[in-house]
């Protein structure tokens, strides 16, 4: 919260992306049963200046009533670790519900009966992210994922936990033991416990999976994450934006970065 709220020169955090506690127990993935709640407005009220963007199951109990309680108050509203069936999606989306949270985990899944989430995510007018690192979600899927969502509509996210670019190993993660072996991260019954990736890679692989050119890569994880929670003046190169760059060599390994004007990195 405090890093949120000060002003520092380099990388910004813009806001926080809680996902929970207003998610279904049955599609917690590796969120711990006891840190779920019943929906509840005032149990975050006082954090929505914060707060940029918050994941909610939309069949719980009261979630319809905070979807639109939180988007009144200009946060942005997901869906995702939700059993959801696509009736109910489409309602949520209905009351302000714009993104769904990593497409495909911890979600009722496509169903050729029931459509579920992944089948209201990639049918309706909202985003959707993915995790591109190829073990949340086979590449066979991103053609399609692609097609469905357009290049508007996709957001490639990394879903990365506090070992990202770190050695193979034991790490903690939300007082959970997480053990990583370079390409994946997961708790000791193996269930996915977010992702190592990092989001060069992401890009990588999706273009590598689809196809398509590199600016079309880039915006996926650039652009359109900063439209979804109303970043007009980032995300892309125009007058009138902030002046961030990041010059990447062919490797898209990073070279140098500039953050509103000024170098902050230098490899």
């Amino acid at each position: 919260i405090r890093l949120c709220r000060e002003k520092a020169f380099g990388a910004k955090i813009l806001g926080a992306n809680l996902e929970g506690p207003f998610i279904s127990e049955k599609f917690r993935g590796c969120h711990l049963p006891e840190y779920l709640s019943p929906c509840d407005f005032e149990q975050i009220s006082d954090f929505l200046d914060v707060i940029r963007m918050m994941t909610v199951a939309p069949e719980l109990p009261g979630a319809m009533e905070l979807i639109e309680q939180v988007r009144a108050q200009g946060t942005v509203v997901a869906m995702g670790h939700t059993g959801t069936d696509f009736g109910t999606a489409r309602e949520a989306v209905r009351r302000g519900v714009t993104n769904v949270t990593h497409l495909f985990n911890a979600m009722s899944p496509l169903h050729h009966r029931e459509p579920g989430c992944v089948g209201a995510a990639l049918s309706l007018e909202v985003s959707a992210e993915l995790i591109a690192d190829t073990i949340h979600v086979s590449k066979e899927l991103f053609p399609l994922v692609l097609q469905c969502k357009g290049l508007d509509k996709l957001v490639l996210i990394t879903d990365a936990m506090c070992a990202a670019g770190m050695a193979p190993g034991e790490y903690s993660l939300g007082g959970q033991k997480v053990l990583v072996d370079g390409s994946s991260a997961r708790l000791e019954n193996g269930t996915l416990a977010g992702s190592v990736l990092r989001l060069n890679q992401g890009v990588k692989n999706f273009r590598r999976a689809t196809g398509i050119s590199l600016p079309e890569a880039v915006c996926l994880a650039s652009r359109n994450p900063a439209r979804v929670i109303g970043e007009k003046e980032r995300g892309a190169v125009r007058p009138g934006n902030y002046a961030d760059f990041a010059l990447v060599n062919e490797e898209l390994e990073p070279e140098l970065t500039i953050v509103e004007g000024q170098i902050a990195y230098r490899r």
